[in-house]
Order: structure tokens, then sequence, then C-alpha cells
């Protein structure tokens, strides 16, 4: 941190990146309270992964035709991955995209999608001085939702453990991620990044037992395809 020289573009993109991520948490978990995570999972990871891909796109980025085609292959290969149970796509409501899950999850998607492309703006030189932005003015504004709306703060023991676990984990993958964008193309590095649900069935399946499903596989067997596809181009 102290050899970094971070411009105030790098720590207003910070901010930007902070208000994205703080958007895409709230849209995310209110989309998992009304919808099935086997539907609002994929459709959040794939809305994400194309917004941040157009963003690329608009901003001059050309990835050759292998790496097109790995583009398109990984946004199947996160639909097929997040298919947990009942039919391909499948909503309670039975509404499709009139379903009020599936169209938080689009809106959380799109919010990821603006995360990924707030944090490629920022200057290598700026170290991870714009992730120490965007976590103070996430973690702000939702502090200040919480204390508007009454909720409790309060954690078990247990739980608190788990959650500085998963925030210290989820700091190490936005410097993975802050660090790769940099040397990258957005489109290529945000859809790697994309395909994150690969590694949860990989680990519920090895860790918890888990069964994984024949469309799950070919999810898995499409993101390999995916990444080589992407990487050769």
């Amino acid at each position: 941190l102290p050899a970094s020289t971070p411009a105030r573009s790098d720590i207003l993109w910070g901010a930007a990146t902070g208000v994205a991520g703080a958007f895409s948490l709230l849209l995310f978990y209110r989309a998992l309270a009304t919808g099935r995570m086997s539907v609002v999972a994929p459709i959040a990871a794939a809305t994400g992964d194309v917004v941040s891909v157009l963003i690329g796109l608009f901003l001059g980025e050309r990835p050759g035709p292998l790496a097109t085609t790995g583009l398109v292959l990984a946004v199947v290969a996160v639909v097929l991955i997040g298919q947990e149970g009942g039919a391909l796509g499948a909503t309670p409501s039975g509404r499709g995209l009139a379903d009020p899950s599936v169209l938080l999850a689009l809106a959380a998607g799109v919010a990821i999608g603006a995360f990924l492309a707030c944090l490629h703006r920022t200057s290598a030189a700026a170290g991870v001085w714009p992730l120490v932005a965007a976590r103070a003015v996430s973690g702000g504004l939702l502090l200040a939702l919480a204390l508007l709306t009454r909720r409790p703060l309060r954690m078990a023991a247990d739980t608190l453990r788990i959650v500085a676990a998963a925030g210290v984990i989820d700091m190490m993958a936005n410097v993975c991620y802050l660090v790769a964008v940099h040397g990258g193309l957005l489109s290529i590095v945000a859809t790697l990044a994309s395909l994150y649900p690969a590694t949860t069935i990989l680990l519920a399946r090895g860790v918890l037992r888990e069964r994984v499903r024949a469309v799950q596989l070919a999810g898995l067997t499409t993101a390999a395809l995916a990444i080589a596809l992407i990487t050769a181009g």
C-alpha cells in the first residue's frame, strides 16, 4: 500500500465500484429470498458477464475468434452449472421474465457488471486502494441501510466467524481480479471470473459429497472448453 500512488480518478472509480457492489448484494440477496438459487445465480452471473463484455466492446476491445467463441460458451456454461433441480430455467411462479426473482437477478447482474467494469477503469499504479475505497463506500451504504431499516446487527459467534472468513476470501478474490483486469481485456477477465459457479459445484461434490446432476457436468465440460478457447484466443 505505501508504494502505491492512486490518482483521484482511481479513488472515484473505487467509490463507484463500492456503490455497484452494494446494490449488487442487495438485489442478489433479495432475488434469492423470492426465488430459487438455481435460477437466480446463473442469471445474475451470466448477466454480469454480458454487461462486462458489452462495456469492453464499447471501450474498443476486440477479442479474437477463438476467444469470442469461448465467451459465448462461458455464458452457456454458467447457465448449465446453475441448474440444481427442476426444469431448465424454471421459475417458482412459471412467469418467466415477469417473475420478480428473475427481474431482481437481472438487475443484480447489471450491478455486478458495473462493479467489474469500474475496477477495470482504475490504474495499476493505484495498487489496492480502489478496493479500499470500494469497501468503505459499500460498507457504509449497507450499514446506513441497516440502521435506517432497524435491522439487527448482532450475530452469533459461529456466524460471525463464517462471515469474517467469507469477507477475507471475497477481498482476496477482488484483489486477484483487480490484478488480472489490469493485465488483460475486461471482456476476457470478467468472463473467466463469471465462471465461479463451477468452483462451487466442484467444492460441493468434493467436500460436501453432494450429487452433481448431468446438466451440471455438461456445464463443467463447457466451462473447461470455454477457458481453453479463451486462453488460446
